[in-house]
């Protein structure tokens, strides 16, 4: 279902608007969802982590219910859950950088229950996004279900998808995500989405910043100013960038060149990241 009613305030929600809620709203209302159509017991089912959009489920439906024939019906389409799923060239992903937070981002404190009937309703909830899909043919997309799709499928960032980024434009998949490792001369000045793994997290009082050093010793690291380090925790919702270690990240950064040659990645906006904890 795309909406849900919460008989504790009596409104109506769409799935996007219900995730947006803060933590506290969140854990008490999802306790109190039920189809809008016909009053069963419904849950929430958060984005997946091969991209699937957040919708709404719920069982028992009633016995004629519209949502329950919808419901039925999408489980024809759960080969639309592959990963060739999320390459589309008619369809352009919109990044949406408006709600990045700790528990959009893979550091969610929020327990998940109803697991069973969120596992059998996953198709249901592609068949949303694709029904989405056809008709505006642009999809708005998070960076978090991004970061897990460039892990999980090695075809989507080598890719003609059109990939849309506020304040930095349009591009395709396969110029703008590139690993860490693959970071060369070439790609000096530019400002990709690159992805890799956080293995430590160092503070530099010299130039006032904090670096995220990745894998590999020729691999460029990740330099974040005092400033924008601030605003990372409250993000995150984290108490040290220091958690970060060992997670998976994508960065939208310009690639620059040290006094001594080394290469290094700088962020200068608190919501171009995204963190996976391994």
């Amino acid at each position: 279902m795309q909406k849900a009613r919460c008989t504790q305030d009596d409104s109506t929600y769409g799935a996007d608007q219900f995730a947006d809620l803060s933590n506290d709203d969140f854990l008490s209302r999802r306790q109190n969802l039920v189809c809008p159509e016909c009053g069963g017991r419904a849950f929430f089912r958060k984005q997946s982590q091969n991209g699937r959009e957040s919708c709404f489920g719920a069982r028992p439906h009633a016995e004629g219910c519209g949502q329950r024939t919808a419901q039925a019906a999408a489980s024809a389409h759960q080969e639309r859950g592959s990963p060739g799923a999320w390459i589309d060239p008619n369809t352009r992903i919109a990044v949406d950088l408006t709600s990045q937070s700790g528990a959009r981002n893979g550091y969610d404190s929020v327990p998940s229950d109803n697991i069973e009937m969120e596992d059998e309703f996953s198709a249901y909830a592609e068949h949303l996004r694709m029904e989405k899909v056809r008709e505006n043919s642009l999809r708005h997309m998070r960076m978090g279900p991004l970061l897990r799709q460039l892990i999980s499928n090695p075809a989507f960032h080598h890719s003609q998808q059109v990939i849309e980024i506020p304040g930095l434009g349009k591009f395709r998949a396969c110029d703008f995500f590139v690993a860490l490792p693959d970071i060369c001369a070439r790609h000096d000045n530019l400002t990709l989405g690159v992805f890799g793994r956080i293995v430590n997290v160092t503070h530099s009082q010299q130039y006032k910043c904090v670096w995220l050093r990745t894998e590999g010793f020729d691999n460029p690291n990740i330099y974040i100013p005092q400033d924008i380090a601030l605003c990372l925790l409250d993000l995150l919702s984290i108490n040290g960038l220091a958690y970060l270690t060992g997670s998976h990240m994508l960065v939208f950064g310009a690639v620059r060149i040290s006094s001594n040659g080394q290469r290094y990645i700088y962020l200068d906006d608190p919501r171009h990241i995204a963190v996976q904890p391994s």
